[in-house]
């Protein structure tokens, strides 16, 4: 369950930051915004601790097993 909430909320983070970055056109890339640090800072996170798509298999792998064993009825 953890590997999938780190993958759902890192991405969700590193998008959101992405697009915020995106949006403020070339003031984005100015470090008057604050973002440009806080997009270096974070970007790694999406690597941290396991790639997310080795998370995200991870997580579905759970999902399945948990799948075949309620429809076994355990």
């Amino acid at each position: 369950m953890l590997s999938g909430f780190k993958v759902t909320f890192s991405e969700t983070t590193y998008n959101g930051l992405d697009a915020c970055r995106q949006s403020l056109g070339g003031a984005g890339f100015s470090s008057y915004s604050g973002l440009p640090e806080l997009f270096f800072v974070y970007s790694p996170v999406v690597t941290f601790e396991g790639d997310n798509t080795v998370m995200t298999q991870q997580s579905a792998r759970y999902l399945m097993k948990n799948l075949k064993n309620i429809a076994k009825g355990f």
